[in-house]
């Protein structure tokens, strides 16, 4: 129920297929902020299977 409630609030995020090569914060960064949902100016976690 929470993680529900998160997601009607926009407060949580969970995609695929988001793609990094470098790995580097500053190109993950520039990837977020390309993204429809205001990802940036937020706390983030990442979780990869990488």
């Amino acid at each position: 129920m929470i993680l529900r409630a998160k997601v009607v609030q926009q407060e949580l995020f969970m995609g695929e297929h988001l793609v990094c090569p470098s790995g580097k914060t500053k190109d993950a960064k520039a990837l977020f902020a390309k993204h429809p949902t205001p990802l940036l100016n937020t706390t983030t976690l990442v979780i990869s299977d990488d």
